[in-house]
C-alpha cells in the first residue's frame, strides 16, 4: 500500500494568520485545501492548524505583467524556497493592453489554463538605464518610456523593450513639484547605432555667452535644434534668450549612422523652478522569454525541501489546469483583496531532470489569491 502523507485536516481556516478571527458566517465554507495524490502518495493539506496556512501575494516582472499567488506550507517557514510540504500555484494574468492592467475578474475565470513552460528559448531585448539629471533634487519624477508600457514615478529607472519595433524609441521626462513647477525633455534612442552623441552646456552670465561643448567625430555632420528645427548653427541658428530652452543635437556620421541628444538650458537660475533632463545608457541583452501570459506555475516542496516545478521541462499532453468556481474573499495579511479559488488539475512536477519527476492529481482543492 502506498504511503499516505497525511496533514491534518481542519474546518477552522485562517488567511494570513490563524489567530485572526473569520468573517462571521464564512468560517465552516472558507477552508483552504489541497487533497491529490502526488507520485503516487495521497497528500492531505489544510490550513488552519497552527502549523498549515494559507499565504496570499501578487508581484510584477520587469515587464510589469502580473502574477497571482496562493502558497499552502507550514507557517514557520512558509514564503522560504526550501520549506518542506509546501504547495504553490500562481497564475499570471491576461494581456496587458495599452500599459494597463486587466482586472482580476478578467484573470480568474472559470475556465482551462496553459501551464507555463521551460525557459528552453532566449530572446533579445533592449536594456535602457535611465538616470535623472533633473532639478531641485526631491522632485517628482513620470517616466514614459515611449513603448505604450506603464509609465514610472522612480528616479532612475532601468526597462527592457522587448519588441523589435522598439530598436528606436523616443522616451521622455516630466518632473513637477506641488508649487506648480513643470518641465519635460525628450529625445529618441536608437539601440542597434553603433554611435553615439552628447554635449554640455556652459553659460557665462557676466558676458551672455553660451558655450557648447562636444566630441565632433570625423566625416559627421551636427545640426542644432534650439526650438526652430534642426539646422546647421550659423546666425538663423541662435539660442534663445528665454530663461531656460531646450537644446538638441542631431549628429550623422560618416556612415548615415545618426544619434541624438536634448537638454533643457537654464540662462537664469532665479526665474526657473525645475528643470527636467535625463541621461541613458543603453544595451542589448538576451534574457528569458517571460512575454506570455495567463499561464499557471505549480511549485511542490517535499519532505526535504526538495523543490518540483512545472515549469523545468515540458508537460505532457494529458496535463491540464482548470478553474472550477471564483469568490470573492476577505483581506490577507497584507490587507490586499482576495479570490478564494477552486481548482482541479493534473500536472508534472519536474526535479533535478526530466525523468525525476512527480505526477500531481487533485479533483477539487481551494486555494487563495490576492490582488491589488
Amino acid at each position: 500500500m502506498k504511503k499516505k502523507l497525511i496533514y491534518l485536516l481542519l474546518s477552522l481556516v485562517c488567511l494570513g494568520s490563524c489567530e485572526r478571527p473569520s468573517v462571521p458566517g464564512e468560517q465552516e465554507d472558507a477552508v483552504f485545501f489541497f487533497k491529490g495524490v502526488i507520485g503516487g502518495n495521497l497528500v492531505e493539506i489544510s490550513a488552519g492548524d497552527h502549523s498549515y496556512f494559507m499565504r496570499t501575494s501578487f508581484s510584477e516582472d520587469t515587464l510589469n505583467i502580473r502574477s497571482f499567488t496562493g502558497e499552502l506550507g507550514n507557517r514557520e517557514c512558509v514564503g522560504k524556497d526550501q520549506c518542506p510540504g509546501q504547495l504553490q500555484i500562481s497564475i499570471r494574468e491576461r494581456k496587458v493592453e495599452n500599459g494597463l492592467h486587466p482586472s482580476v475578474d478578467e484573470c480568474l475565470k472559470v475556465q482551462s489554463y496553459f501551464f507555463r513552460g521551460p525557459p528552453e528559448y532566449l530572446f533579445t531585448s533592449y536594456k535602457a538605464t535611465f538616470s535623472s539629471r533633473s532639478t531641485p533634487i526631491g522632485i517628482n519624477h513620470l517616466w514614459d518610456f515611449g513603448d505604450g508600457s506603464i509609465p514610472s514615478t522612480l528616479l532612475n529607472p532601468v526597462h527592457y523593450y522587448v519588441n523589435e519595433a522598439d530598436s528606436i524609441v523616443n522616451p521622455s521626462l516630466v518632473v513637477s513639484s506641488g508649487g506648480g513647477c513643470s518641465s519635460v525633455i525628450s529625445f529618441p534612442i536608437n539601440f542597434t547605432s553603433g554611435c553615439k552623441v552628447d554635449f554640455n552646456v556652459s553659460y557665462n552670465s557676466a558676458i551672455g555667452r553660451l558655450t557648447w561643448t562636444f566630441i565632433p567625430g570625423v566625416g559627421r555632420t551636427e545640426l542644432w535644434d534650439f526650438g526652430n528645427g534642426y539646422m546647421i548653427e550659423g546666425p538663423n541658428n541662435l539660442p534663445p534668450t528665454d530663461s531656460v530652452f531646450t537644446s538638441c543635437l542631431e549628429s550623422t556620421d560618416a556612415f548615415g549612422c545618426i544619434s541624438y541628444k536634448c537638454k533643457n538650458v537654464v540662462l537664469d537660475t532665479q526665474k526657473v523652478d525645475c528643470v527636467s533632463n535625463f541621461d541613458v545608457s543603453t544595451e542589448i541583452v538576451v534574457t528569458e522569454d517571460v512575454r506570455d501570459y495567463s499561464e499557471v506555475t505549480v511549485n511542490w516542496n517535499n519532505q526535504s525541501g526538495k523543490k518540483y516545478s512545472s515549469t523545468k521541462f515540458q508537460q505532457p499532453e494529458n496535463s491540464s489546469f482548470r478553474i472550477i468556481s471564483v469568490e470573492d474573499y476577505i483581506t490577507d495579511q497584507n490587507n490586499n483583496s482576495t479570490k478564494r479559488i477552486t481548482v482541479q488539475f493534473d500536472v508534472r512536477l519536474f526535479g533535478d531532470s526530466e525523468s525525476d519527476y512527480l505526477d500531481v492529481v487533485t479533483e477539487k482543492s481551494i486555494f487563495a489569491i490576492a490582488y491589488p
